[in-house]
């Protein structure tokens, strides 16, 4: 009896290993940082001490406001 069951086991066991295999990335909950950038603190550079005293982002040749109209490319099944 305890063949058989070891039999079982070891025709089963690649299959369970190949349906872990097959989960996609986006349906899995342990993947959680692809692509992801590292946290840090938010920070606007100047082109020099001047500028930096002053404190105005909008006017450092540094900065670029991303408000406004983006266009992304949808799709419905990602796969």
């Amino acid at each position: 009896m305890k063949s058989v069951s070891f039999f079982v086991i070891i025709m089963i066991f690649p299959f369970t290993l190949r349906a872990q295999q097959t989960v996609a990335d986006w349906e899995n909950p342990a993947v959680f940082d692809i692509n992801r950038e590292k946290p840090h603190a938010t920070f606007v550079p100047y082109p020099d001490g001047a500028s930096t005293l002053e404190d105005n982002k909008k006017s450092s040749p540094l900065y670029q406001n991303l408000n406004g109209i983006w266009k992304f490319y949808w799709i419905e099944k990602p796969a």
